[in-house]
């Protein structure tokens, strides 16, 4: 079992933590969504799960059938996900960089825990990733949003090696394509 070793703390000079950088930025990107949108996930979702029941219903062998049941009930419960949080509007949060690690939000995370952090930046893509030590963890993906992105590879480079053979993730890109 792994233990969180994440603290929330407030940056105090006495601790030793006085921010190096510090922005505040949207949690994620926020697209607008129109009628239109909604309509083609939902038939997405729909003929999903719907071919996955009739797979279902034409396979052989009962094991057979129970996976492509269960893949059914999994395209329509994302279908379900996806829709509901479509429209949550993003909370803005700061960000800062310190001597003694990142904190996201409340969330500080030590350099100890953090392995490397990487820059995307091209226009309107402007983000800062950072890989945890811990694989199990997802990677930080912050907005920079008007913050000069070599303040932020100045700030991080005595604590983090930077990775520049890093570029933006197909996931990020996908997602961003559909408006997720």
């Amino acid at each position: 079992m792994v233990a969180n070793t994440e603290t929330e703390v407030a940056q105090t000079p006495e601790s030793g933590s006085e921010p190096i950088l510090s922005w505040e930025a949207k949690e994620f990107a926020e697209y607008a969504r129109d009628k239109r949108w909604y309509t083609v996930v939902l038939v997405a979702g729909i003929v999903l799960a719907f071919g996955a029941v009739v797979l279902a219903l034409l396979s052989k062998s009962l094991r057979d059938g129970l996976s492509y049941g269960l893949v059914a009930v999994v395209f329509a419960l994302g279908t379900y996900v996806v829709l509901k949080h479509a429209d949550d509007a993003p909370r803005m949060l700061t960000y800062s960089i310190s001597k003694l690690g990142v904190t996201v939000g409340n969330t500080f995370h030590p350099y100890g825990e953090l392995r490397q952090y990487w820059l995307i930046y091209k226009p309107p893509v402007k983000t800062l990733h950072i890989q945890r030590i811990n694989r199990y963890r997802p990677i930080l993906r912050i907005d920079m949003a008007d913050v000069d992105p070599l303040a932020i590879r100045e700030a991080l480079r005595p604590y983090l090696p930077e990775d520049t053979k890093r570029a933006e993730d197909f996931l990020d890109k996908f997602s961003r394509f559909i408006r997720l």
